[in-house]
C-alpha cells in the first residue's frame, strides 16, 4: 500500500525514490516561491534543505490557513485543463522522452499546456528539447532561456542537462559567448546530495 507521501506507479508514469525526492523539491519551489529559500541546483553556498523545510513550515502554518501561502494561482479549472494538455501531449510509451523520442509527444498540446499555466516550466523544457531534437537551434534557445529565468529553474532536475543543450544551440548560431556561459553553468552546477542528473548528452546534431 502506498502511503500519502508517495506517488503511485501508473504504467506510462514511474517515479522511482529519487524521482520522488526531486518532484517534491520541484513543486514547493512551485507553490510557495522564494518562501521556499532553497535551490536545488547551485554554484556557491546555498541553504540546506533541512533548515529552509523547517523555516517554510513556520512561515505556511503562521496564520493557521497554509492555502493563503500558496505563491501561484491554483484555480482548479485552469489546472484541471493544464494537466489534461499534459496527459495528452504524451504516448503510452513508458521510457521517457530521451528513449521514445520525438514520437511520443504531440508539441500542439505542451504549447497550449505552457499558455494556460506558464508558472510550471516543464513544458518549456520539453518543448525545447523538441525544437533541440528537430534542429531548430534559436526556437530551442528561446524555449531555454525564458526557463532559466524562471526562480523555479533552481529546482528542475533536468537544469545542468538544459544547459548543455542551450550551449550546444549557442555554438550552432555561432554565438561563443554564450555557448561559454552556458557550459560554464552545465559544470559548475552542484547539489548538497551530489546527485548527478542527466549531466551528458550525446549530441549528433
Amino acid at each position: 500500500m502506498n502511503s500519502q507521501n508517495e506517488l503511485i506507479d501508473k504504467p506510462f508514469l514511474h517515479f522511482d525514490p529519487q524521482g520522488q525526492f526531486m518532484m517534491g523539491i520541484y513543486y514547493l519551489k512551485l507553490y510557495y516561491g522564494d518562501n521556499f529559500s532553497y535551490d536545488f541546483w547551485r554554484v556557491g553556498s546555498a541553504r540546506d534543505l533541512l533548515s529552509s523545510l523547517d523555516d517554510l513550515k513556520i512561515w505556511v502554518f503562521a496564520d493557521g490557513d497554509p492555502s493563503k501561502r500558496l505563491a501561484v494561482d491554483f484555480e482548479y479549472d485552469k489546472i484541471s485543463l493544464y494537466h489534461d494538455y499534459m496527459y495528452k501531449s504524451w504516448t503510452d510509451d513508458s521510457q521517457g522522452l530521451l528513449h521514445a523520442g520525438l514520437g511520443a509527444v504531440k508539441e500542439s498540446y505542451l504549447i497550449k499546456a505552457n499558455e494556460t499555466f506558464p508558472e510550471d516550466i516543464w513544458p518549456l523544457y520539453l518543448l525545447g528539447f523538441i525544437a533541440f531534437e528537430k534542429k531548430q537551434y534559436e526556437k530551442a534557445l528561446d524555449y531555454f532561456q525564458v526557463l532559466f529565468n524562471s526562480d523555479l529553474a533552481s529546482c528542475l532536475e533536468q537544469l545542468p542537462f538544459a544547459y548543455r543543450m542551450a550551449a550546444f544551440c549557442a555554438a550552432k548560431m555561432n554565438d561563443s559567448a554564450l555557448e561559454r556561459e552556458y557550459t560554464y553553468m552545465a559544470d559548475a552546477l552542484t547539489n548538497e546530495f551530489n546527485i548527478d542528473i542527466y549531466n551528458s548528452y550525446n549530441f549528433h546534431h
